[in-house]
């Protein structure tokens, strides 16, 4: 199924409907600055949450490597990746063939140029997906996974069986200033490891601590194919 090769899915949506997406990068901040005091999740979690917090935005080439459990590889493909908290991401993948995901109006979309076709999808279904978590806030959403740390990498596991097994966000060693002049930590790379043994690994480079609005713009052609599964 192409929803699937093409995009090795970095978003999953629930169970008894389809799967598949791609994601984002992030900014992070300084250890030791946790978001709420109060809050119920794990400190690795809050630790997490308050590097992301100190996103403004993120820009950056990527390429994609899918690998079976051997380690042999499946599929390669490269783009461009864009967030902006809250909610706001694209990820245009340019080779070997063009495919869309990004975020409008409250939903997600995902378009494949070879069949000229649209998928429409409520980002409320989405948030339970460990890489929505990279923009979203949501503390139920959070709670749904644990969240492990060693050094500048966290990785996330969900509670109950997913097609994502987990999720690994490589965050960059050096700090550079996000648009506030505050330290952020750019996103080297993030690894998602599926039930089906294979890994999809995303090494992005050309990172850049900010993202304008047009990045999440994209214009579909007028005689698209759209399947609405909202």
């Amino acid at each position: 199924m192409r929803f699937f090769s093409a995009l090795s899915f970095a978003l999953t949506l629930s169970v008894s409907t389809m799967a598949c997406f791609h994601a984002a990068p992030v900014c992070a901040a300084p250890q030791g600055q946790l978001i709420a005091a109060t809050s119920k999740l794990s400190p690795e979690t809050q630790e997490l949450q308050d590097m992301l917090a100190r996103l403004s935005g993120f820009s950056a080439h990527f390429k994609q490597e899918v690998s079976d459990q051997s380690g042999e590889s499946l599929s390669n493909s490269e783009g461009n990746i864009y967030l902006l908290r809250p909610d706001h991401f694209m990820m245009h993948t340019t080779a070997p063939d063009e495919l869309a995901l990004y975020t409008q109006d409250h939903d997600i979309y995902y378009y494949d140029a070879v069949v000229n076709q649209v998928s429409i999808f409520s980002m409320g279904n989405m948030l339970a997906n460990p890489l929505m978590l990279l923009v979203s806030s949501d503390e139920a959403a959070w709670a749904e996974y644990d969240v492990s740390r060693d050094g500048n990498r966290f990785t996330l596991v969900p509670k109950t069986r997913q097609d994502v097994l987990s999720l690994t966000i490589a965050f960059a060693e050096k700090p550079v200033p996000n648009e506030e002049g505050e330290e952020c930590y750019l996103l080297d790379a993030l690894t998602i490891r599926m039930d089906d043994g294979n890994n999809n690994f995303y090494l992005f480079t050309q990172q850049q601590a900010t993202a304008d609005a047009e990045d999440f713009n994209f214009a579909l052609p007028a005689d698209v194919e759209v399947d609405d599964a909202r």
